[in-house]
Order: C-alpha cells, then sequence, then structure tokens
C-alpha cells in the first residue's frame, strides 16, 4: 500500500515535499504499529507479540468472516447490507478511538522530526500516508470477506459499488470519529483527554467481554423476521444509505426513496470529506498542538497540609505508617494504571451479567421470575457474587508496566514487608469490594426484608476470610513488583481453583446454617475472628516469605 501511495505521489505536483523522507517516516510509523499491542488485548503470553498488528488484522478478519455470513443468512439485501456497513462503522470508530488514538493525538514526532532538515509540509503528508494506509490495513481485514460473499451471491455489480460504499462509509466514520475527538479536546485539557479515551476503551473492552454472553440470551431465533421496513428516520441513519445505494444497483429499481438513498450515500460523504479537510483536520490538529504545549506547563494546585479522605481511610483501617503506605498506594496505582482497570473492570461489568444469568433464566417469562425471586435462599448468590470478579484485582496488584521501582521495597527500612501487602489487600477491599457488596447488600434487603441482615453481616466476613486466604495460600509477591508479561497461566487455574474451594465451603457453610435460625449469628464472631486472623498473618510475613 505504501508503495503504490508513493508512486501516485509521484504523479501529483506537490510542491515543498522529499518523497525520500515521507516513505522513511511513514516506514518507520508502520513498524511502530506493528510493534504496538492493541489496546483490548490482555498481555497473558510470557513472549511479546512480534507483529501485533499483523495478528489484530486477523483477528479483525476472522470478526469480517462471522458477519459475513449475513449475506447469506439474511434473504433481504437491504437488511443485510444494513448490518454488514453498521458493523463497519462501528468498527471503524471504535479502533480509531481506541487502537489509533495515540497516533492521532500525539504530537512529539513533530518535536523529533522538525528540528531536522524536514519540512511540515513532509510530515504533514506523511502523516496523512500514515493513516491511509492504516485505514486501508483495517478496511482489507473488516471487509474481504463480506465484499466476497456479496460478489458471489449478488454478482459483479453489486461487489464492485459494495468496494464504494466501504470507502463512503469509512469517511463518514472519520467524520464522526472527528467530532467526537474535537469535542472532547475543546472542553479538556491533555489528561483529561487520555482519560476519556481510557474509559472508552475500558467500555469496549466490557462491551466485547460480556456481549456475547447476553445477546445470544435474548435472540429468540425461532421466531426472528428478516424483514426491513423504511422509515422517515432510516434516512438519517449512513448504513441504511449504503444499503439503498446496492438495492438500487442489484433490482434496477429507481423510485423516489432508492434514488433519494443513492444521493445521499454519495453526497453526504463527499461533503463530510470536504469539511473534514477543510475545518476538523486543520482544527484538530491546532487544538492537540495547543494541547500538547499547554500540558506540559501544567500543575496542580497544592492542597497543603489538608488531610485527603484517602489518608482518612488509611488512618482508620491500618495499624501501622507501613501499611498506610501501602494502602495509599494501591489505590492511587489502581486508579491511574490503564492496564489494571482494561482488566479489571470488565470483571466487575460481569456482576449484573452474572445476577441476570443466574436469577433471570427465563428471558422470556422475566415478570414471573422476578415475582418468584423472594422465596428461598438465592440471596447467597448475590452476597458472594462480588468476591468472584473482586478477587480478581488480587492477581493483577503484583504486575505494573514500571515494576522496575519496586528496588524501593528492598532499600525502605521494612522488616516485616507482609504489612505491604496487608495494607494493599485492605486498600482493594475498601475501594472495589465495599461498595460493591453494599449495592448487592441494599438489593438483598429490598427483595428478601430485613430479616436477611445477619446473613449479610456473615457473608461480609466470609467475603474478606477469602480474600485473605487467596493471598495467604497465592505466590507472595509485593504490590506493583512483577513484569507483566511473565504472567503464568498455570499459577492463575490454580488460584482459580483455590478460590472457588474457599467460596465453596463458606457459601455451603452459610447455606447450611440457614436452616437453624440462630445459628448464623453465632457463626458470625467465628467469621471475624478468622478473618482478623488472617489478616494478622499476612501482616506477620518476613522477607523470607516473599517472592521478589
Amino acid at each position: 500500500m505504501l508503495k503504490c501511495l508513493l508512486v501516485l505521489l509521484k504523479l501529483m505536483p506537490i510542491k515543498g515535499i522529499d518523497l525520500s523522507q515521507i516513505k522513511i517516516i511513514t516506514s518507520t510509523k508502520l513498524i511502530l504499529d506493528r510493534r504496538r499491542t492493541p489496546a483490548t488485548w490482555r498481555r497473558t503470553s510470557k513472549k511479546e507479540q512480534s507483529n501485533g498488528m499483523l495478528m489484530a488484522m486477523f483477528l479483525y478478519g476472522l470478526m469480517g468472516l462471522i458477519i459475513s455470513f449475513m449475506v447469506f443468512a439474511v434473504p433481504s439485501l437491504m437488511l443485510a447490507m444494513i448490518i454488514i456497513h453498521t458493523y463497519l462503522l462501528f468498527m471503524l470508530i471504535m479502533t480509531m478511538i481506541t487502537d489509533f488514538s495515540n497516533v492521532l493525538l500525539d504530537t512529539s514526532d513533530a518535536q523529533i522530526i522538525l528540528p531536522k532538515p524536514v519540512s511540515s509540509r513532509t510530515l504533514l503528508v506523511a502523516r496523512s500516508i500514515h493513516i491511509v494506509v492504516y485505514m486501508g490495513q483495517l478496511l482489507l481485514a473488516i471487509m474481504i470477506f463480506p465484499i466476497i460473499f456479496s460478489f458471489v451471491k449478488y454478482g459483479v455489480w453489486v461487489g464492485l459499488s459494495m468496494l464504494l460504499t466501504t470507502a463512503l462509509t469509512t469517511v463518514i466514520g472519520i467524520l464522526l470519529t472527528y467530532i467526537l475527538y474535537g469535542m472532547v479536546i475543546r472542553f479538556a485539557d491533555e489528561q483529561k483527554v487520555k482519560d476519556i479515551i481510557g474509559y472508552f476503551q475500558i467500555a469496549m473492552t466490557i462491551f466485547f467481554a460480556v456481549g456475547y454472553q447476553i445477546v445470544p440470551r435474548i435472540l429468540d431465533l425461532d421466531n426472528i423476521s428478516f424483514s426491513f421496513t423504511l422509515h422517515w428516520y432510516s434516512y438519517l441513519l449512513p448504513p441504511v444509505w449504503m444499503a439503498g445505494f446496492l438495492d438500487t444497483i442489484h433490482h434496477q429499481i429507481f423510485d423516489m426513496p432508492h434514488l433519494s438513498m443513492m444521493i445521499c450515500a454519495v453526497t453526504v460523504p463527499l461533503l463530510a470529506g470536504l469539511f473534514t479537510n477543510k475545518y476538523l483536520a486543520p482544527q484538530f490538529a491546532r487544538f492537540t498542538a495547543a494541547t500538547d504545549n499547554s500540558g506540559s506547563s501544567g500543575t496542580k494546585e497544592n492542597k497543603g497540609n489538608k488531610e485527603s479522605l484517602i489518608d482518612k481511610w488509611a488512618g482508620i483501617f491500618c495499624s501501622s505508617s507501613i501499611e498506610q503506605a501501602s494502602f495509599n498506594q494501591v489505590w492511587k496505582i489502581t486508579g491511574r494504571d490503564k492496564n489494571f482497570k482494561m482488566q479489571f473492570y470488565p470483571g466487575l461489568a460481569y456482576i449484573p451479567v452474572m445476577i441476570f444469568l443466574i436469577f433471570f433464566r427465563d428471558f422470556n417469562n422475566m415478570t414471573g421470575s422476578m415475582s418468584n425471586l423472594h422465596n428461598g435462599n438465592m440471596f447467597l448468590w448475590l452476597l458472594y457474587l462480588a468476591m468472584f470478579s473482586v478477587a480478581l484485582s488480587l492477581s493483577l496488584l503484583s504486575y505494573y508496566e514500571n515494576y522496575s521501582a519496586s528496588w524501593i521495597y528492598q532499600s525502605s527500612p521494612v522488616s516485616k514487608p507482609g504489612q505491604l501487602i496487608s495494607g494493599a489487600i485492605k486498600s482493594l477491599l475498601i475501594k472495589f469490594f465495599v461498595p460493591v457488596y453494599l449495592v448487592l447488600s441494599i438489593i438483598t434487603v429490598i427483595i428478601w426484608g430485613p430479616s436477611t441482615i445477619d446473613d449479610i453481616v456473615l457473608a461480609a466476613s466470609n467475603n474478606v476470610l477469602i480474600f485473605c486466604l487467596i493471598a495467604i495460600f497465592s505466590k507472595h509477591y509485593l504490590p506493583f513488583s512483577q513484569q507483566p508479561n511473565t504472567k503464568d497461566q498455570a499459577g492463575k487455574f490454580a488460584l482459580i481453583m483455590i478460590r472457588m474451594l474457599f467460596i465453596t465451603a463458606l457459601v455451603g457453610t452459610h447455606w447450611l446454617a440457614l436452616r437453624v435460625p440462630w445459628l448464623v449469628v453465632v457463626l458470625i464472631p467465628f467469621s471475624v475472628w478468622g478473618s482478623w486472623l488472617a489478616m494478622k498473618k499476612i501482616s506477620s510475613w518476613e522477607w523470607k516469605q516473599i517472592v521478589v
């Protein structure tokens, strides 16, 4: 693709550019693309990906292959093409926001290249070619199978027209992406922009992680109807324009609805491209440059000696200054580290999914399922469900991109490093477990009544005990001291099995205690005592018990 574009540049009379420099700059950017791991991937292998871009294209191609079966599964060409072009538009926007945001928002190449004998026009053209090549690779992976299938089923003219509608949809996707970025950059500084993009990446990870659990269960494949009715709002949707364009080509229908959709499919993307090139792209470049210049000089306001809420909680729940330091460190880093959030928050998103799967198994009769909830002891699932997901934070706590900074642990006068781990555990419990458990407890009281308050207290103590036992029987790493790509899958599996064993034992004991009304209250002090002993054991660990 790069060679073809360079040949076109030779034929175009553009002044002030150096083709050899453009080739070097763009080639370097493409090499960096290969080395960059897509945002929604989890780094679980010991070896780094040698070509992350190629693997991403393979996965996009596989998803495109799955969606392309709509061409044969859906008898209506109009509906099939609406689905395919909606998928294309969604994937374009999602990928440009999540995986391509570093390229769009990064202005460091200007700081590195422009001091050299390279003109700004050359750098601008190199950036544009890089974007075109990147988008070309993405479109090739996403649409190659849908286009091939369209050639097979609907013939040459529909297949060739689909190449055009793919390009037109891409222009609309770029316009929408620029608008989203422009709105964010216009009202936020550089750090907030990165935070917003990070949260969007987390949202996309959650979407793909839990979507396949819910969507197959809510679809009624027996009664599904493959039909499409044109409404007034259909003329506002770009995928409908593209599908109408292809439907016109295939059936040779030139009535007013089809002609209007053909006009919209061609004119709106052309106008969007002109508007983006003349107004949005230059405005976006000015905003990113201004953000880059102002972001480095910004300073945070000095809060003086005012004690923050986190410090107050650390003072309440931690018994030593070492625990308090670890409590604060874990609280702040887990709020900043994008890799931690992208791996942990999808686990939290599984909680409402699991609630629906457990309590509402029949999606067609949710009213009946809801009316029968208060009968029985199903609230135990609710009270112990938080630990299934929150316990994941414990396995992620040891891994950090800047793990090399962990030398500070050995250089500090800490005789019992177990206090660092106990402080970290308390921080995870207060930050992640307590809010989730409070919500689940409120739901329990609302549905099953105040009589479950003693069960809520016992389950809370049991959950803390489970959390501590998992820490005791897993490898004793200090917080953020291990390299992310050194995770051992076998160790993960063993940790999951240990977690399931503890949860099963304590939940089983709680369930048996429900048969005797007073036994739950009797078990509460024993559970609290066990949690206290487990936490005390962790805080007493010495250096010989720590894996460094």
